[in-house]
């Protein structure tokens, strides 16, 4: 982690430090719980990066709603 904040301003540094340290609200997640997020909600094509190895980015495609049916209530498994 050093490695990277290393390569900020010292204000940056400043900023993303007291940022990392003082969150209202932290959760961290494994990949396995991350990975669950989007496919437990229907997503598709689901993709894990392992950024910094410290943190995750999911990405994944939503999948397209039926007839009659919003993307959200798809998504959600609504009918």
């Amino acid at each position: 982690m050093r490695s990277v904040l290393a390569k900020f301003p010292r204000s940056v540094r400043r900023l993303t430090i007291y940022d990392q340290l003082n969150p209202a609200y932290a959760k961290y997640y494994t990949r396995a719980e991350a990975e669950a997020l989007l496919s437990d909600a229907g997503f598709a094509d689901v993709q894990l990066y392992h950024r910094h190895g410290y943190s995750w980015t999911v990405s994944g495609t939503r999948p397209a709603a039926s007839p009659g049916q919003s993307a959200t209530e798809n998504i959600k498994g609504g009918h």
